[in-house]
């Protein structure tokens, strides 16, 4: 949720940072910088407002991974940002991983997964 507010709120505070900042320019090429800025905040919100183990949380957990996993490819395709690029993919990559383990945990409860998946008799 932090790396989140530490992309959006600057985002947001100041958008005009791509014509400042040319590595940025990709961002704002592709929406306005300040749109990123709200995708980040929506993102810290749903992490920090729905549980992981419930069906919306999991597509929060989703989102939140996608979007930090796109950052990052828009800092490989704006300047070739290499510690930006490795940092928020790594980020996506670790909220993909905590998306998998919720993903599992909430699958566990589920006596079709139990039976089909896990081969347990009887779901139990």
């Amino acid at each position: 949720m932090v790396v989140h507010l530490a992309f959006s709120l600057p985002a947001i505070i100041r958008p005009n940072i791509p014509l400042l900042y040319p590595s940025f320019s990709a961002f704002d090429d592709s929406i306005p910088f300040s749109a990123w800025g709200a995708g980040g905040v929506l993102a810290a919100l749903l992490l920090w407002l729905l549980p992981p183990r419930v069906p919306f949380g999991l597509l929060s957990t989703a989102y939140s991974a996608f979007y930090l996993y796109l950052i990052g490819a828009m800092y490989q395709q704006s300047a070739g940002l290499l510690p930006g690029t490795l940092l928020y993919r790594s980020f996506g990559i670790m909220s993909g991983l905590l998306f998998m383990r919720a993903l599992w945990i909430w699958a566990e409860q589920k006596t079709w997964f139990r039976v089909h998946v896990m081969r347990e008799k009887h779901g139990r």
